[in-house]
């Protein structure tokens, strides 16, 4: 099902689908899209979720269209969960667990039982998350 929203937003076509209009609204809302002049398609997918392709004068500005080139962010490895060390990922990203153990030491941590989840980034930034 495809619903185009005209520049006066009314719901021009929504065809076959077993959704009523308070539905739409609702999945609109819950995709971060509280105005239906916002919206240039919405397409009702097999799996029940909305896809929308906003107006394009409407949707979030990135980074190309400011000129920017930021640097690409990578997935943070996990190397510390529910206080036990996953040597594992330690290894795959080239440091061990003295390196670790020196990081949590330098941060007021004795142990890696202290902290609930360790996240490491490629550049070895260590973000902490503590136990309780």
């Amino acid at each position: 099902m495809y619903a185009h929203i005209s520049e006066k937003c009314k719901v021009i076509a929504i065809a076959k689908a077993k959704l009523d209009l308070s539905e739409f609204m609702l999945m609109c809302r819950q995709a971060g899209y509280f105005n239906l002049c916002d919206i240039q398609t919405a397409a009702y997918e097999y799996d029940g979720k909305l896809s929308v392709l906003p107006v394009s004068t409407r949707r979030p500005a990135n980074p190309a269209d400011l000129n920017l080139s930021p640097p690409q962010e990578a997935i943070l490895a996990e190397v510390i969960m529910d206080g036990r060390i996953l040597d594992e990922n330690l290894k795959r990203m080239g440091l061990d667990t003295r390196w670790l153990q020196k990081r949590l030491e330098e941060r007021g941590y004795k142990s890696a039982e202290e902290v609930f989840l360790g996240l490491c980034g490629e550049d070895h930034s260590l973000t902490l998350f503590r136990g309780e």
